[in-house]
């Protein structure tokens, strides 16, 4: 089975050229050829792609024109398949997804078995099994929606899901403006319901091997100011404008924009100047109707009222922050293994629902012991002093929790660690499972 991996990108040479040093050589290993669709206002990445094609013959570059929305751009990629671009499957993906080489082994071997979509879910978790077959187009429409958002994780067969494609219908009914950043996810889920054998294979792959890059979290998206817009209505637009077969559309909706809204990032969208009270007059009726997250926290944050918004009524309704709960209420109290976004982030939560909050800590040692957060003092992993009544929240980024489990089993508390969404248990046995049929298939190297 021959895969093509597409890669919109506008503006980010950065990540290219990071991508290009993670994984090229393994894709070239491995058979893939990797397409760069480039829409940038300067040469810069069409540069780096250059530099990179002396060696490597599976590396492509289209350019088109840096006006085009990437959504347009990727329904114009789709329709080049078989004409342009040579393939069985076709991988969508952001220029910011980074993907460990074990799992790409993986998915090369589980194509074989001739799905019609691979759905890569880091999303959530519906199922504690890593890879789940299903034939039906409604469980996939209630459990991957929100994960299908992102461009990387749908894997598609040409044959069945994109040669079959009725592009007129989908562009006059997707590509406009109420509907437009979620066109790809109705491309897919047009094409699915008319499928009459159809089949899918969901993988519940852990964010430690299937991940956005860490140059994602400190720069800001292009479309971060039309944030309200994109999902209170176009969002709701797309889910609702889906054949009438797929059930359970207000759940669906509601599943994604009530983690956008936490109440902490309406703040955020507020000192950006994303959410104002013109803002929050214009969206009122669609807060309530599209998000279970009460309408006063959009005004307050809207008149930059201030208010507790890490409070339990709203975030024990989210697994994550409901899983922490749990977690810290075992403990006398707690170390925060971190002190970036995520880590604050789960400081204020545990502060909020009256737990102890010992310390932050950090792996390198350097400055460590000069640095505060929050008040607190930051000291290096080592120097912490750590008993059976103390828990640890990992509050980094998922590539990092992998890294520092070595540390923790070196003090035998591995067992009093909370990491969200997988834990250490999960991460390694999915890494178990992919090693066993890529060993199994001969894929070793």
């Amino acid at each position: 089975m021959k895969l093509a991996i597409c890669i919109p990108t506008y503006q980010n040479p950065d990540y290219i050229v990071e991508l290009f040093e993670e994984e090229l050589s393994t894709y070239k290993k491995l058979g893939i050829c990797v397409y760069i669709m480039d829409s940038s206002q300067d040469e810069i990445t069409q540069d780096v792609v250059k530099r990179y094609q002396e060696d490597y013959n599976n590396l492509f570059y289209y350019r088109f024109s840096h006006d085009i929305h990437s959504n347009v751009k990727v329904y114009k990629i789709f329709q080049m398949v078989k004409t342009e671009i040579s393939c069985d499957y076709i991988w969508m993906r952001s220029d910011a997804v980074r993907t460990d080489e074990m799992l790409l082994k993986g998915i090369l071997i589980y194509l074989v078995h001739g799905y019609d979509i691979v759905v890569l879910n880091s999303f959530s978790r519906f199922t504690s099994k890593f890879s789940y077959v299903t034939s039906a187009p409604q469980e996939v429409f209630d459990y991957c929606s929100w994960a299908l958002t992102l461009y990387g994780a749908a894997i598609l067969r040409v044959e069945s899901m994109v040669q079959s494609a009725d592009w007129h219908m989908l562009e006059s009914k997707y590509l406009c403006d109420d509907c437009i950043n979620f066109s790809h996810l109705a491309f897919y889920f047009e094409q699915i319901r008319n499928l009459k054998n159809f089949s899918c294979l969901i993988l519940n792959v852990p964010t430690s091997i299937f991940y956005q890059t860490i140059k994602k979290m400190k720069k800001r998206a292009f479309w971060y100011n039309e944030t309200i817009k994109i999902w209170l209505y176009r969002w709701p637009n797309v889910i609702e404008r889906l054949p009438a077969s797929y059930k359970n559309k207000m759940s669906v909706i509601k599943s994604a924009t009530y983690v956008r809204f936490f109440p902490e990032n309406l703040k955020n969208m507020a000192m950006d100047n994303v959410l104002d009270i013109d803002v929050y007059f214009r969206y009122k009726e669609r807060i309530s109707k599209y998000t279970d997250v009460p309408n006063i926290y959009f005004y307050w944050a809207a008149k930059r009222i201030e208010y507790n918004s890490f409070g339990r009524e709203i975030y024990d309704k989210d697994e994550e922050y409901l899983n922490l709960y749990n977690f810290a209420k075992k403990y006398e109290k707690i170390v925060v293994y971190g002190c970036g976004i995520k880590a604050i982030k789960y400081a204020k939560y545990l502060l909020a629902s009256n737990f102890i909050l010992d310390c932050f800590c950090v792996t390198d040692a350097k400055n460590a012991d000069s640095k505060k957060v929050m008040g607190y003092k930051v000291f290096p992993f080592g120097k912490v002093s750590l008993d059976k009544n103390t828990g640890i929240v990992l509050g980094m980024h998922a590539v990092y929790q992998m890294q520092v489990y070595s540390l923790l089993m070196e003090r035998g508390v591995q067992e009093q660690v909370f990491t969200y969404p997988d834990s250490f248990d999960y991460m390694q046995n999915v890494m178990d499972e992919l090693k066993a049929i890529t060993s199994k298939n001969g894929s070793e190297t």
